[in-house]
Protein backbone atom coordinates (compact mmCIF):
# COMPACT_ATOMS: atom_id res chain seq x y z
CA UNK A 1 0.00 0.00 0.00
CA UNK A 2 2.61 2.07 0.91
CA UNK A 3 4.51 1.23 -2.57
CA UNK A 4 1.08 2.19 -3.88
CA UNK A 5 0.92 5.33 -2.63
CA UNK A 6 4.33 6.26 -3.50
CA UNK A 7 4.18 5.61 -6.84
CA UNK A 8 0.77 7.63 -7.38
CA UNK A 9 2.18 10.68 -5.34
CA UNK A 10 5.13 10.56 -7.91
CA UNK A 11 2.62 10.08 -11.16
CA UNK A 12 0.88 12.98 -9.89
CA UNK A 13 3.66 14.96 -9.55
CA UNK A 14 5.02 14.04 -12.85
CA UNK A 15 1.90 14.62 -14.54
CA UNK A 16 1.31 17.97 -12.49
CA UNK A 17 5.07 19.12 -14.18
CA UNK A 18 4.25 17.92 -17.56
CA UNK A 19 1.02 20.10 -17.24
CA UNK A 20 2.97 23.06 -15.98
CA UNK A 21 5.42 22.72 -18.93
CA UNK A 22 3.08 22.72 -21.28
CA UNK A 23 1.12 25.09 -20.20
CA UNK A 24 4.19 27.68 -20.53
CA UNK A 25 5.56 25.97 -23.99
CA UNK A 26 1.88 27.31 -24.73
CA UNK A 27 2.45 30.95 -23.26
CA UNK A 28 5.66 31.16 -25.41
CA UNK A 29 4.36 29.66 -28.68
CA UNK A 30 1.65 32.71 -28.20
CA UNK A 31 4.42 35.70 -26.79
CA UNK A 32 6.41 34.26 -30.09
CA UNK A 33 3.44 35.04 -32.47
CA UNK A 34 2.70 38.40 -30.87
CA UNK A 35 6.23 39.15 -31.72
CA UNK A 36 5.94 37.98 -35.02
CA UNK A 37 3.18 39.62 -35.81
CA UNK A 38 4.40 42.62 -34.51
CA UNK A 39 7.53 42.86 -36.19
CA UNK A 40 5.77 42.41 -39.41
CA UNK A 41 3.67 45.19 -38.79
CA UNK A 42 6.95 47.53 -37.63
CA UNK A 43 8.09 46.28 -41.17
CA UNK A 44 4.82 46.99 -43.01
CA UNK A 45 5.01 50.36 -41.81
CA UNK A 46 8.30 51.23 -42.47
CA UNK A 47 7.66 50.18 -46.32
CA UNK A 48 4.53 51.93 -46.62
CA UNK A 49 6.40 55.51 -44.84
CA UNK A 50 9.83 54.79 -47.11
CA UNK A 51 7.33 54.07 -50.55
CA UNK A 52 5.36 56.88 -49.15
CA UNK A 53 8.44 59.39 -49.10
CA UNK A 54 9.89 57.56 -52.49
CA UNK A 55 6.76 58.78 -53.84
CA UNK A 56 7.30 62.54 -52.31
CA UNK A 57 10.46 62.71 -54.23
CA UNK A 58 9.50 61.77 -57.00
CA UNK A 59 6.56 63.83 -57.64
CA UNK A 60 7.76 67.63 -55.15
CA UNK A 61 10.28 68.17 -57.73
CA UNK A 62 10.12 72.01 -56.81
CA UNK A 63 8.80 73.85 -54.14
CA UNK A 64 8.33 77.37 -54.79
CA UNK A 65 6.55 80.06 -52.24
CA UNK A 66 3.31 79.39 -52.65
CA UNK A 67 2.98 76.31 -54.93
CA UNK A 68 4.75 72.83 -55.46
CA UNK A 69 5.72 71.77 -59.41
CA UNK A 70 4.72 68.21 -59.93
CA UNK A 71 7.11 68.53 -63.16
CA UNK A 72 8.72 71.43 -64.99
CA UNK A 73 11.32 71.12 -68.60
CA UNK A 74 14.99 71.50 -67.24
CA UNK A 75 15.08 75.10 -69.07
CA UNK A 76 12.51 76.36 -66.48
CA UNK A 77 13.84 78.50 -63.62
CA UNK A 78 11.74 79.55 -60.33
CA UNK A 79 12.90 82.16 -58.86
CA UNK A 80 10.08 82.67 -55.80
CA UNK A 81 6.86 83.00 -57.58
CA UNK A 82 8.87 83.87 -60.57
CA UNK A 83 8.62 80.68 -63.51
CA UNK A 84 11.48 81.90 -66.06
CA UNK A 85 13.08 79.80 -69.75
CA UNK A 86 16.15 81.42 -71.00
CA UNK A 87 16.26 78.96 -74.09
CA UNK A 88 13.70 77.36 -76.58
CA UNK A 89 10.01 77.01 -74.67
CA UNK A 90 9.35 75.65 -71.38
CA UNK A 91 6.64 74.72 -69.08
CA UNK A 92 5.53 73.19 -65.98
CA UNK A 93 2.87 71.41 -64.00
CA UNK A 94 1.54 72.18 -61.24
CA UNK A 95 0.25 70.04 -57.94
CA UNK A 96 -3.03 70.84 -56.82
CA UNK A 97 -3.11 72.11 -53.30
CA UNK A 98 -5.41 69.79 -52.08
CA UNK A 99 -4.95 66.72 -53.64
CA UNK A 100 -8.14 65.09 -52.81
CA UNK A 101 -9.95 68.04 -54.65
CA UNK A 102 -9.98 67.98 -58.06
CA UNK A 103 -10.82 71.99 -57.94
CA UNK A 104 -8.01 74.45 -58.51
CA UNK A 105 -7.60 77.93 -59.46
CA UNK A 106 -4.35 79.35 -60.99
CA UNK A 107 -3.64 83.24 -61.75
CA UNK A 108 -0.70 84.21 -62.87
CA UNK A 109 0.99 87.58 -64.86
CA UNK A 110 3.00 87.79 -67.45
CA UNK A 111 6.30 90.46 -67.25
CA UNK A 112 6.64 90.63 -70.41
CA UNK A 113 4.60 91.80 -73.35
CA UNK A 114 2.07 88.91 -74.68
CA UNK A 115 2.50 89.70 -78.36
CA UNK A 116 6.45 89.08 -78.47
CA UNK A 117 5.97 86.50 -75.50
CA UNK A 118 2.83 84.64 -75.73
CA UNK A 119 1.72 82.31 -72.68
CA UNK A 120 -0.16 78.86 -72.77
CA UNK A 121 -2.44 78.06 -69.72
CA UNK A 122 -4.65 75.21 -69.27
CA UNK A 123 -5.05 71.40 -67.37
CA UNK A 124 -2.92 68.73 -68.15
CA UNK A 125 -3.96 64.88 -67.49
CA UNK A 126 -1.84 63.27 -64.79
CA UNK A 127 -0.16 61.59 -67.70
CA UNK A 128 1.19 64.36 -69.53
CA UNK A 129 4.84 64.59 -71.02
CA UNK A 130 6.13 68.09 -71.08
CA UNK A 131 8.67 67.04 -73.33
CA UNK A 132 5.99 65.55 -75.97
CA UNK A 133 6.12 68.03 -79.28
CA UNK A 134 3.07 70.09 -79.24
CA UNK A 135 2.68 69.25 -75.98
CA UNK A 136 -0.42 72.01 -76.00
CA UNK A 137 -2.49 70.11 -78.98
CA UNK A 138 -1.41 66.58 -78.16
CA UNK A 139 -1.30 65.49 -74.55
CA UNK A 140 -5.51 66.00 -74.25
CA UNK A 141 -5.92 69.20 -72.44
CA UNK A 142 -7.46 72.05 -72.82
CA UNK A 143 -5.30 75.20 -73.09
CA UNK A 144 -6.03 79.04 -73.44
CA UNK A 145 -2.60 80.82 -75.78
CA UNK A 146 -2.96 84.99 -75.09
CA UNK A 147 -0.18 86.32 -77.05
CA UNK A 148 1.90 85.80 -80.23
CA UNK A 149 1.52 86.63 -83.99
CA UNK A 150 0.27 85.56 -86.78
CA UNK A 151 3.31 83.43 -88.12
CA UNK A 152 4.23 80.26 -90.92
CA UNK A 153 6.88 79.38 -88.94
CA UNK A 154 7.43 77.63 -85.35
CA UNK A 155 5.79 79.85 -83.10
CA UNK A 156 2.75 79.43 -85.73
CA UNK A 157 3.52 75.58 -85.55
CA UNK A 158 2.89 76.27 -81.95
CA UNK A 159 -0.13 77.53 -81.93
CA UNK A 160 0.29 81.39 -81.90
CA UNK A 161 -1.51 83.47 -84.52
CA UNK A 162 -2.30 86.47 -82.64
CA UNK A 163 -3.99 84.78 -79.25
CA UNK A 164 -5.58 84.32 -77.15
CA UNK A 165 -7.39 81.09 -78.37
CA UNK A 166 -8.64 78.11 -76.88
CA UNK A 167 -7.52 74.89 -77.91
CA UNK A 168 -8.95 71.64 -77.10
CA UNK A 169 -10.40 68.32 -78.63
CA UNK A 170 -8.22 69.10 -81.88
CA UNK A 171 -10.84 72.35 -81.73
CA UNK A 172 -9.80 76.07 -81.75
CA UNK A 173 -11.73 78.83 -80.61
CA UNK A 174 -11.59 82.60 -80.40
CA UNK A 175 -12.91 84.06 -77.37
CA UNK A 176 -13.89 87.04 -76.68
CA UNK A 177 -11.29 88.05 -74.50
CA UNK A 178 -8.64 90.80 -74.06
CA UNK A 179 -4.73 90.36 -75.90
CA UNK A 180 -3.44 90.81 -72.45
CA UNK A 181 -0.44 93.15 -71.92
CA UNK A 182 2.99 93.12 -69.37
CA UNK A 183 1.32 92.87 -65.64
CA UNK A 184 -1.97 91.86 -66.74
CA UNK A 185 -3.91 88.92 -64.90
CA UNK A 186 -4.51 85.30 -66.62
CA UNK A 187 -6.57 83.37 -64.06
CA UNK A 188 -8.10 79.77 -64.77
CA UNK A 189 -10.47 78.35 -62.82
CA UNK A 190 -11.34 74.06 -62.60
CA UNK A 191 -14.48 72.44 -61.19
CA UNK A 192 -16.10 69.06 -61.45
CA UNK A 193 -19.89 68.58 -61.27
CA UNK A 194 -22.27 66.09 -61.84
CA UNK A 195 -24.86 66.72 -64.92
CA UNK A 196 -28.32 65.78 -65.04
CA UNK A 197 -27.61 62.44 -66.76
CA UNK A 198 -25.48 61.50 -63.75
CA UNK A 199 -22.00 61.87 -65.93
CA UNK A 200 -18.45 63.56 -63.87
CA UNK A 201 -17.93 66.85 -66.05
CA UNK A 202 -14.99 69.16 -65.82
CA UNK A 203 -15.28 72.75 -66.59
CA UNK A 204 -12.87 75.25 -67.11
CA UNK A 205 -12.98 79.13 -67.40
CA UNK A 206 -10.36 81.45 -68.47
CA UNK A 207 -10.35 85.03 -67.54
CA UNK A 208 -8.10 88.12 -68.41
CA UNK A 209 -7.72 91.69 -67.64
CA UNK A 210 -8.02 94.63 -70.07
CA UNK A 211 -5.98 97.53 -69.43
CA UNK A 212 -8.16 99.54 -66.90
CA UNK A 213 -8.22 96.13 -64.54
CA UNK A 214 -11.89 94.67 -66.03
CA UNK A 215 -11.72 90.83 -65.65
CA UNK A 216 -13.17 89.36 -69.26
CA UNK A 217 -13.96 85.58 -68.97
CA UNK A 218 -14.32 82.74 -71.06
CA UNK A 219 -15.67 79.07 -70.85
CA UNK A 220 -15.53 76.73 -73.62
CA UNK A 221 -17.54 74.53 -75.19
CA UNK A 222 -16.59 71.74 -77.57
CA UNK A 223 -18.58 69.88 -80.57
CA UNK A 224 -19.35 66.43 -79.47
CA UNK A 225 -16.68 66.07 -76.74
CA UNK A 226 -16.97 67.20 -72.64
CA UNK A 227 -14.23 67.12 -70.35
CA UNK A 228 -14.30 64.07 -68.71
CA UNK A 229 -14.43 64.03 -64.41
CA UNK A 230 -12.67 62.43 -62.14
CA UNK A 231 -9.48 62.31 -64.52
CA UNK A 232 -7.36 63.83 -61.89
CA UNK A 233 -6.62 67.29 -63.87
CA UNK A 234 -3.55 69.75 -63.07
CA UNK A 235 -2.68 73.12 -63.53
CA UNK A 236 -0.48 73.99 -66.44
CA UNK A 237 1.50 76.29 -67.98
CA UNK A 238 3.66 76.70 -71.07
CA UNK A 239 6.17 79.95 -71.80
CA UNK A 240 6.40 79.25 -75.95
CA UNK A 241 9.47 81.63 -76.40
CA UNK A 242 12.70 82.15 -74.42
CA UNK A 243 13.37 85.28 -72.24
CA UNK A 244 9.95 84.95 -70.82
CA UNK A 245 9.12 85.59 -67.52
CA UNK A 246 5.88 84.75 -65.35
CA UNK A 247 4.57 85.48 -61.88
CA UNK A 248 2.33 83.18 -60.62
CA UNK A 249 -0.30 85.58 -58.39
CA UNK A 250 -2.01 82.14 -56.82
CA UNK A 251 -2.81 78.84 -57.20
CA UNK A 252 -5.61 77.10 -54.41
Amino acid sequence: DDFMSQYLEMQAKIEFLLHQKQGRLEELKTEASQAATEARRREETQTVKEATKEKEREVKIVTGCSFELLARTENLKLHEDLLQNKQWSGGAVFARVNMDDPSFELAVSPQDDPENHPIIIGIAPPNADLSQANFFGSCGGVFMCLGGSASDGRLGAMGAPGGPFVQGFGQRQRPDLPKGHAGCTVQMNFTEAVDTEGQLLGHVCFMVTDERGRLHQHTPKFRKHHIQGGVGWFPCILLCNPDTSVKVLHLK
